[in-house]
């Protein structure tokens, strides 16, 4: 058995993007606030927000500074990257 290895950043694109495939953060639902979005992910919130940077500039996530993040509908908003995110391709 093989196991990669993976950066704190990397570990929480993986955790978000498979949470809104699996419904538990479904397309038009709020996030959990940053502080404690990074505790259930275990990563600091310095790593988490470059995280939703990087999710918001593929499509996933809606940020608007004092507001919370929102899901997209990625199937409206998400270009091919979205596979790249994953594994899958």
């Amino acid at each position: 058995m093989v196991i990669k290895a993976q950066s704190p950043a990397g570990f929480a694109e993986e955790y978000i993007i498979e949470s809104i495939w699996n419904n538990r953060f479904p397309p038009g639902s709020i996030l959990p606030a940053e502080r404690e979005l990074s505790e259930l992910i275990g990563v600091t919130r310095t790593t988490l927000r470059e995280v939703l940077q990087r999710l918001a500039r593929d499509g996933w996530l809606t940020i608007q500074h004092g507001k919370p993040t929102k899901v997209n509908n990625f199937w409206e908003t998400s270009g091919l990257n979205i596979f790249g995110n994953t594994g899958a391709a």
